[in-house]
């Protein structure tokens, strides 16, 4: 495994909120997942939870989909498309 940055998005209370790997090998990224896991913990387990800010519209059927959100330090996210 050649060396990787990963950055470790933590939330206010301390949890992992995510881990976001660079573009790249699937294989070194689950290994340094699974390292990183036993070091901080699973994500999303114990983080709060997002705030939805803004929606796309989704189906025909009035269904909209997230588009934006807030999660507890603050930090804007945009899902993918």
């Amino acid at each position: 495994m050649g060396a990787m940055t990963v950055r470790v998005l933590f939330a206010k209370n301390g949890a992992v909120q995510r881990f976001v790997f660079p573009p790249g090998n699937y294989e070194d990224e689950h290994e340094m997942l699974l390292t990183l896991e036993k070091q901080y913990g699973p994500a999303e387990i114990n983080a709060p939870p997002l705030n939805v800010i803004s929606f796309k519209k989704g189906t025909s059927n009035g269904l909209q989909i997230p588009d934006k959100a807030i999660d507890s330090c603050g930090r804007t996210l945009s899902f993918a498309q």
